[in-house]
């Protein structure tokens, strides 16, 4: 949430605002928040592509309506 209510320079002045950027710790904040986001979607999918995982016991929301799709063709 940090980061929505930030000021990005380069948004404003796109040839010298990552200078600024770069001053006031904001390329860094943002890389922080890129990699803990990338971190969590990577424990999602590795989870999820996990073959001894235990089985919940509905999969997905979409699944049902794929699945049924499927079969009427």
């Amino acid at each position: 949430m940090d980061m929505l209510a930030s000021f990005s320079a380069t948004d404003f002045f796109p040839y010298v605002g990552w200078i600024i950027d770069v001053l006031t710790g904001f390329n860094n904040r943002l890389e922080k928040s890129f990699n803990d986001f990338d971190g969590l979607y990577q424990r999602v999918i590795d989870e999820h592509l996990d073959p001894d995982r235990e089985k919940p016991e509905f999969e997905d929301v979409r699944y049902p309506t794929w699945h049924t799709r499927e079969q009427n063709w």
